[in-house]
């Protein structure tokens, strides 16, 4: 059911075991682990750049496909779903690592954090200063992301109640050193 929607040049080794007459059977019993790296590849109808660009205000971002150098994880397999807490991926100049579950259903539900190179978050912070809030202690510039939806409709958004709580957390801890002594 997910036919072409991810392409690239890789290696996946797993341990896995399942039983059962019918596919829906199989993907029920199915239980183990999955490791897995690909490269140079593309993940079809998936406009995680666009979304991204559009959420922090760069750009408009229309392209749906994504296309990436490294794609890389392990994953633990059962109940209809594949889990994972080390999804890893790079994508040009933007990096991104991650957890959470990729159902056999094609439902989605990740989150990562998304982080910068200091060139692309050199360039970023001159086109929207604001985002110089959201660089870590090397200047780059970091985010939450989270992806929901399904393989064939994906929602891709920057998490802004993240990036809004640790905001204010900051200020939180910066107005207390103020008032201590």
């Amino acid at each position: 059911t997910t036919k072409n929607f991810l392409a690239g040049k890789g290696r996946v080794v797993g341990n896995v075991r399942g039983s059962g007459n019918t596919a829906a059977a199989l993907k029920r019993s199915l239980t183990g682990t999955v490791e897995f790296e690909l490269k140079d590849g593309v993940i079809r109808n998936f406009p995680l750049l666009a979304a991204i660009n559009q959420a922090l205000g760069i750009t408009e971002g229309t392209d749906k496909d994504t296309k990436f150098q490294s794609l890389s994880g392990t994953a633990t397999i059962g109940g209809g779903k594949a889990r994972t807490n080390n999804l890893t991926l790079l994508v040009g100049e933007l990096s991104l690592a991650g957890k959470g579950t990729v159902g056999f259903d094609q439902r989605l539900d990740l989150r990562m954090m998304a982080r910068a190179s200091p060139e692309m978050s050199t360039q970023l912070v001159q086109r929207v200063g604001l985002l110089q809030r959201l660089s870590n202690d090397r200047g780059q510039v970091t985010f939450p992301v989270i992806v929901k939806g399904t393989t064939t409709a994906p929602r891709i958004s920057v998490d802004l109640g993240s990036i809004a709580k640790k905001q204010l957390e900051g200020k939180v801890e910066k107005g207390l050193l103020e008032l201590l002594p």
